[in-house]
């Protein structure tokens, strides 16, 4: 590969994975890199990409970008080409309202199915008072 720009050509390296052995020593298998932790004092300020965002949210990435356009999840800070970057501070938030919005959900749809259970029960009995074979 000919790269006549020097930064192009480290940006290309930058994404290779790293050669390493494997557990059975198979040599030139590629491994994933270890991610670092973000340390607390940097995690107001600290950027993630969309694969990141994505995964924490258990969605894939073109439902993020989806919701993105819908306005349902926060506008990324940085959209550049091939890099598009979220506060994670605003991908946590996000992550939290969308649980608790789950959390209201499942409530809704437990009281939901207990009165529809009753509403059930109720026709139900109400049928069988006016079947002719109760009468009899």
């Amino acid at each position: 590969m000919k790269v006549n720009n020097p930064r192009a050509a480290l940006t290309a390296v930058s994404h290779v994975a790293p050669l390493a052995v494997d557990p059975l020593g198979t040599p030139g298998k590629r491994q994933r890199a270890e991610r670092i932790p973000v340390p607390a004092a940097l995690a107001d300020v600290a950027l993630i990409d969309g694969k990141t965002f994505a995964s924490a949210a258990g969605i894939c990435l073109s439902e993020l970008h989806d919701r993105v356009r819908s306005g349902e999840a926060p506008q990324p800070v940085i959209r550049q080409h091939r890099c598009t970057r979220w506060r994670m501070v605003d991908a946590r938030q996000y992550l939290i309202d969308l649980a608790t919005k789950g959390t209201a959900d499942a409530e809704s749809a437990r009281r939901t199915m207990a009165n529809a259970r009753h509403a059930s029960r109720e026709a139900k009995a109400r049928r069988a008072a006016a079947s002719p074979a109760a009468k009899a």
